[in-house]
């Protein structure tokens, strides 16, 4: 978790980070969700090994992520996952509270968010 650490520290606001198991595209952002311009932590191009998957290991990293952005001086309280294009992977998103961020409920390609409680 020390790369996304590094990267919330950074000026760069995009950037390939190693997390567990995953190395995905992140991307500090902004979108409107809900009618407001809301500052997001955006996530895209998420690569876990085959093996791995449905083992869990993401819902591990999004914890992680949640805790590390709640503890961090950034401010960004929303999760935004973009362009998803597995239809098994949105559906695990809903079902883990995350939202369409958009008015269509495009499975095909979904852009979703959750925001992070305490």
């Amino acid at each position: 978790m020390d790369d996304l650490i590094l990267f919330l520290d950074n000026p760069p606001r995009n950037a390939w980070i190693y997390c567990m198991s995953y190395n995905p595209y992140v991307r500090k952002g902004y979108h409107m969700i809900e009618g407001v311009a809301s500052e997001t932590f955006d996530m895209a191009n998420i690569h876990i090994r085959e093996t791995l998957r449905g083992k869990g290991q993401f819902r591990v990293l999004l914890s992680k992520i949640e805790e590390i952005l709640l503890c961090h001086s950034t401010g960004i309280k929303t999760i935004y996952i973009e362009s998803v294009l597995n239809t098994e992977f949105a559906q695990y998103l809903l079902k883990s509270n995350f939202q369409h961020a958009d008015q269509s409920s495009n499975m095909r390609s979904a852009n979703l968010y959750r925001h992070i409680k305490r």
